[in-house]
């Protein structure tokens, strides 16, 4: 009876508002349904197609990084300007990081420019003969990266007989190591690498 007789004085003024004062009132509830709905919509999505790209290599992803099989193992080192690869059976390449496009908090391409001295070979399986690549601009794909994992993917081009995918200017790597290639260009990144 309390509550009801507390709501009196409430219902009693509704009752005598004026229809200008009413039309507001309904508006702003319009109004505040409006910004509610679009929020609802639009204000949580985390998806990667929204994700702003600051273009900077992650710290998570500085140190060294080891995948063993059996007989051998990958290694992976890098430091904020620097990545260097070294196999067991395929050797050591590298060189400087020229650009990082992220593609989440955890993926994204890392582009280098070959060191001199490191440049990557390739194998023509069909001739057995080396392949000298003609670009020095090469992309290494990461994903799932944690505190004590990451999957590294060095590319190759699955169009091309597994060939080599360097490009011969920074632009055209660019272009070329997008997130929407990532399944035409990679040949590892199966198994996380551990940090060492």
């Amino acid at each position: 009876m309390f509550l009801l007789n507390s709501l009196q004085p409430g219902l009693h003024r509704c009752k005598k508002a004026t229809h200008h004062q009413r039309t507001r009132c309904v508006f702003a509830l319009f109004v505040l349904f409006c910004f509610s709905a679009v929020f609802l919509l639009t204000g949580c999505n985390m998806d990667d197609n929204d994700y702003v790209d600051d273009g900077i290599l992650k710290p998570g992803l500085i140190g060294s990084w080891v995948f063993e099989y059996e007989g051998g193992r990958e290694l992976y080192t890098i430091t904020a300007d620097t990545f260097i690869y070294d196999d067991t059976y395929m050797g050591i390449w590298g060189g400087s990081i020229v650009h990082v496009s992220n593609f989440s908090d955890d993926a994204g391409v890392i582009i280098i420019e070959y060191d001199s001295d490191k440049k990557q070979y390739w194998m023509d399986w069909d001739t057995m003969s080396d392949i000298t690549p003609e670009g020095n601009f090469y992309g290494i794909y990461f994903s799932e990266l944690k505190q004590d994992s990451v999957k590294l993917a060095n590319t190759n081009d699955a169009e091309a007989n597994n060939g080599p995918t360097e490009t011969e200017t920074l632009q055209q790597a660019i272009a070329k190591f997008t997130s929407g290639n990532r399944g035409n260009l990679t040949y590892s990144g199966g198994m996380a690498q551990i940090r060492q």
